[in-house]
């Protein structure tokens, strides 16, 4: 089966899929803060939490397993750095990184750019005017780059290694070659990319329309006040 780029979209109907993209964005960051000052015992909950959400929302971790090595890396390197403190300290923390990734996966795998562009700029536009539509744009240019970042980083070090090139055997060029590389493809993509904005004669004044709320929205926010008061509450 083909790998997934990680924090890539894929639009489909479900439920988190119909949940407005400020609601998950709110989430996310209310599950990143209440985790990372949670106690040991509410890290391991909320982290089953995410983990079975991941689940329930068919997140294909063997197609990313590729895309994510670096964070487990990054895991294990954090379990080192706390086994000082304990061993329970130690996989604790290692396990409240990988649940604030797998969150983030969870909110990108079911919100694309274009609908977290269109809510947040909805929701500025009060307030900023038209700027609130080129704060939009910027948001949806950057979340729309990053999986074509990692995704052409993949290809091209795929292709070099077709080639018989070795890194270690000389890292500078390699490095050289590679940033090379990379910025051409990604001035190529951001070129169609705004081709394609001006053959749809985009403009910064149109107000875009964004998603509406919903029942689903309701029933997200309620949990989220009981994650917030459950980690206060043991905390």
């Amino acid at each position: 089966m083909e790998d997934v780029v990680i924090f890539s979209t894929r639009m489909r109907d479900s439920f988190l899929c119909k949940l407005n993209p400020l609601i998950k964005l709110l989430f996310l960051i209310v599950f990143s803060a209440s985790i990372s000052i949670a106690s040991n015992e509410v890290i391991f909950i909320l982290s089953l939490s995410i983990f079975l959400l991941a689940i329930f929302d068919k997140l294909p971790f063997k197609e990313l397993y590729k895309g994510t090595i670096f964070f487990f890396i990054l895991s294990i390197l954090i379990f080192i750095t706390e086994l000082s403190f304990g061993y329970i300290h130690a996989i604790a923390q290692a396990i409240k990184f990988l649940a604030i990734v797998v969150a983030s996966l969870v909110f990108t795998d079911t919100t694309s750019p274009n609908e977290t562009a269109r809510s947040i700029a909805a929701f500025l536009y009060p307030i900023l005017k038209d700027k609130a539509n080129s704060f939009g744009f910027i948001i949806e240019l950057t979340l729309s780059m990053i999986p074509k970042i990692l995704e052409t980083s993949i290809k091209i070090l795929d292709a070099r290694k077709c080639r018989g090139e070795r890194m270690l055997k000389h890292p500078i060029r390699m490095l050289t070659g590679f940033s090379v590389s990379l910025f051409i493809h990604l001035f190529d993509q951001i070129s169609s990319y705004a081709d394609g904005l001006e053959s749809r004669l985009y403009t910064n004044t149109v107000k875009r329309k964004a998603k509406a709320y919903s029942y689903r929205d309701l029933i997200t926010i309620i949990i989220l006040l009981l994650v917030v008061g459950i980690s206060i509450w043991i905390k």
